[in-house]
């Protein structure tokens, strides 16, 4: 996993194919609008059944995700 960040400011989170984890990862703080995670588990695994709680949450501009099953992407991230 690379954080890229400007001034403690996360711009972009980059998880790699290769990473490996059993359960769940989060990879972004409870104050980001929208949650990253990855999760792993054993066939058969039963996930108990939740709910999420209703949060206000505001949002300043458009975020976006990328997945990028095979080949090369070149970005270019900038800042305010």
């Amino acid at each position: 996993m690379e954080i890229i960040s400007d001034k403690k400011k996360i711009l972009s989170i980059i998880i790699r194919k290769n990473f490996k984890n059993i359960g769940i990862k989060f990879f972004t703080p409870n104050s980001f609008s929208q949650q990253l995670a990855q999760m792993s588990h054993k066939k058969g695994k039963l996930i108990k059944c939740h709910y999420h709680k209703k949060t206000i949450r505001r949002t300043i501009s458009t975020q976006e995700v990328l997945i990028i099953k095979k080949g090369k992407l070149k970005v270019f991230l900038f800042n305010e």
